[in-house]
């Protein structure tokens, strides 16, 4: 990343991504586990987790699943940048996004209803029965 650009500046580039359910390609458009992927890959320095693509987005089941391969290795925590915001309904993982700093901590995600936005922890958290937070744990994967 840049020096020069700012934290806020980065995220903004991604406000103009299109949604595609399995998307991973920053060039085509991205669905919310694709943003996060790449959100952590390329501006917090974490490998290239897990693809994913197969399960698509109203797969739930399948999400929580992919989610319980992908958290070993994560710490929970408190929202910081860099932490993926995890949304449930119940026992089920309905979303994921990242938390990025653009005038204070916002999440960074993506849906199909309302495609890419950055919205306040609380506007999220709002959106779910609970929202865990996770921060990557340097060597794991």
């Amino acid at each position: 990343m840049d020096n020069a650009i700012s934290t806020a500046n980065w995220s903004d580039r991604y406000l103009t991504i299109p949604y595609i359910d399995g998307g991973r390609d920053i060039a085509i458009g991205l669905d919310c586990w694709g943003l996060v992927r790449g959100v952590l890959h390329q501006h917090f320095n974490t490998p290239l987790l897990k693809d994913f693509g197969n399960i698509h987005a109203d797969d739930k089941a399948n999400m929580t699943k992919a989610y319980g391969q992908v958290k070993k290795a994560f710490l929970p925590c408190s929202p910081i940048k860099g932490a993926v915001a995890a949304g449930f309904n119940g026992r089920l993982l309905i979303h994921v996004g990242v938390v990025v700093e653009a005038n204070g901590l916002k999440v960074l995600h993506t849906s199909s209803k309302h495609g890419m936005c950055r919205c306040s922890l609380r506007h999220f958290e709002r959106l779910f029965s609970h929202v865990k937070y996770y921060a990557y744990q340097q060597g794991e994967c």
